[in-house]
């Protein structure tokens, strides 16, 4: 596989007016063409911090990241921050206007993503007509639309009910697979973790380093539905439950 993002010995320190903060202590990962990872970590430990870095929505302290092979990123946050006065065609449109890359061939491409994925009936409706469900994956389409190599994904489903986090979250690794993306997931959710990922990688507490990184290899992988299903997932959940100090 092809390494599409290196990070090395990324450190985040927050200074305050009396203080310095460590949040982020010497991590480093590889991420690969198609590749989904997810990171987690005791509450506070510098998990969104990482993705805010990677991103560019806070600077780092210290260390690299090189983004290889032209990649380009897009960042799914926790709420969908739907523009409710815009249509679901220009809410998935917004990122091309900003990016000044309203041309037809992406136009084209965002109406496609919306046929390809049940949202072209409601291409010229507002986001009050949909569920939180069918919001999401507007959402995703929306990030989808800039055409990025990598996703980043900050609990993306975490304002969801139960049931419609299982069925969001495997209509989104789907439509990631489906459209040759990778992704960066932070979430509190292990068995979201374990269903959907690659890999999947454990913090310590802040300021948070790299603990363990478990190699998921279910035994008949499929989607992260039937993946809660497979005999080795419990295996990786209870590890990667063990593994995590919620005490601290």
């Amino acid at each position: 596989m092809t390494k599409i993002l290196d990070i090395k010995n990324l450190r985040k320190i927050y200074h305050t007016k009396d203080d310095e903060i460590p949040a982020v202590d010497d991590f480093s990962y590889s991420l690969e063409d198609g590749e989904f990872i997810s990171i987690v970590g005791p509450s506070g430990c510098g998990k969104s911090t990482i993705l805010s870095i990677l991103c560019g929505l806070i600077d780092k302290s210290d260390g690299s990241i090189t983004y290889l092979n032209n990649s380009k990123i897009g960042y799914m946050l926790q709420e969908d921050s739907l523009f409710e006065f815009r249509s679901i065609l220009n809410n998935c449109l917004l990122g091309l206007e900003i990016n000044n890359e309203m041309n037809k061939t992406n136009i084209d491409n965002v109406k496609r993503l919306l046929k390809e994925y049940g949202l072209e009936e409601f291409k010229d409706k507002y986001p009050d007509n949909l569920s939180g469900g069918m919001r999401q994956r507007v959402a995703l389409i929306r990030t989808l639309a800039i055409n990025p190599n990598i996703l980043l994904l900050d609990e993306p489903f975490s304002a969801l009910d139960y049931q419609t986090r299982l069925i969001v979250s495997n209509d989104v690794y789907e439509i990631i697979k489906k459209e040759k993306k990778s992704a960066i997931m932070v979430t509190h959710d292990i068995a979201e973790a374990v269903s959907m990922s690659d890999k999947v990688i454990v913090l310590t507490n802040r300021p948070c380093k790299i603990k363990t990184i478990y190699d998921i290899k279910l035994e008949n992988k499929k989607n992260p539905i039937e993946n809660r299903k497979d005999p080795k997932f419990n295996y990786y959940y209870e590890k990667i439950w063990k593994d995590i100090d919620f005490n601290v």
